[in-house]
């Protein structure tokens, strides 16, 4: 997800048609942590409530991304009169995302062997 933060910012500064180029570079590299987050709540969890974990982490994606993305970037546009300067929100959004797997990365074989003994006790 780091990898994508450089490749967003091409996207604001390039001209088109080839920031539309380093957008879907800039995507490819977003969402490529979506299978193996699926993979990690999947080894993580419970069989006893991993749907619900699933769950959440639909509901939250969508909670903290696409349903109140369009009203904060609006806002920081018109307080700012800058699109560049709204769209840098979603650049810091990468930056943590990016930050928060690396931090999380460290506990993930912990975490895994203590969800299969509990999944077999």
């Amino acid at each position: 997800m780091l990898v994508a933060f450089p490749l967003f910012l091409l996207v604001l500064f390039m001209p088109f048609p080839w920031a539309w180029v380093f957008m879907f570079f800039a995507m490819f590299c977003i969402f490529f942590s979506t299978g193996p987050t699926n993979a990690i709540i999947a080894n993580v969890t419970h069989p006893s409530i991993r749907a619900t974990a699933f769950a959440v982490n639909i509901f939250t994606i969508h909670a903290l991304g696409d349903a109140i993305s369009p009203s904060v970037i609006g806002l920081v546009a018109d307080r700012t009169h800058s699109m560049n300067t709204a769209f840098m929100l979603v650049g810091l959004a990468i930056i943590v995302g990016g930050v928060l797997w690396m931090l999380g990365a460290k506990f993930l074989d912990r975490d895994t062997v203590n969800a299969t003994n509990a999944a077999k006790a």
